[in-house]
């Protein structure tokens, strides 16, 4: 990598997911899981493969889940990342949660971003708002309250549940198409029939 990058993912597949599998297909990288308290136990193997005692600021990558990075966005910012990639996007998609907000304001000060997850948007289309706030708020603006009256009608009179306007599909799909890529699950497994 040209600059330090953050992975932010569930704690459940930082080291198997992303650790691991950066170790078979990209030994030279340098790259460590980063939290608040580490123990010397847990950093020394870093710093001995490096030749360092600031293993974090050696990384190239930095693996963390999304509460620590809820609690670590300035020291992130402090130790020069410049690229994240939120594995499991979908734990951003709530606009009123304190993760999406700080990786909403995170995300400003990064040069790259990227989303995945297998299911970006679960209960409704409204659910891409926060995401691609991360990714390039130009896209469907800052409003929420506006992405929603844009693209999407009441589907009862109480207005607590909205549906894409079908008049506005083509529209919302090709703003959300600017800064996504969509692959089928039948499109990129080559899997043997049971």
């Amino acid at each position: 990598p040209n600059h330090k990058w953050l992975v932010v993912c569930p704690k459940t597949i930082i080291k198997p997911a992303w650790i691991n599998d950066a170790h078979k297909f990209y030994p030279n990288m340098k790259i460590m899981p980063w939290k608040r308290g580490l123990l010397k136990r847990e950093i020394q193997p870093f710093c001995d493969a490096w030749g360092t005692n600031t293993p974090e600021q050696e990384a190239d990558v930095l693996v963390c889940n999304y509460e620590s990075f809820r609690l670590m966005t300035d020291e992130f910012l402090e130790l020069g990342v410049k690229g994240v990639i939120f594995d499991e996007s979908v734990k951003i998609k709530n606009p009123q949660a304190s993760v999406t907000k700080k990786a909403i304001e995170f995300c400003s000060h990064m040069e790259n971003v990227y989303l995945l997850t297998g299911i970006p948007a679960p209960n409704s289309e409204l659910e891409y708002f926060t995401q691609m706030q991360v990714i390039d708020p130009a896209i469907f603006g800052t409003n929420y309250w506006r992405f929603q009256r844009t693209y999407f009608v009441a589907h009862d009179w109480f207005q607590r549940e909205w549906e894409l306007n079908p008049a506005m599909a083509d529209r919302f799909t090709e703003r959300l198409n600017q800064r996504s890529v969509f692959i089928r699950k039948k499109d990129c497994l080559d899997l043997p029939p049971l």
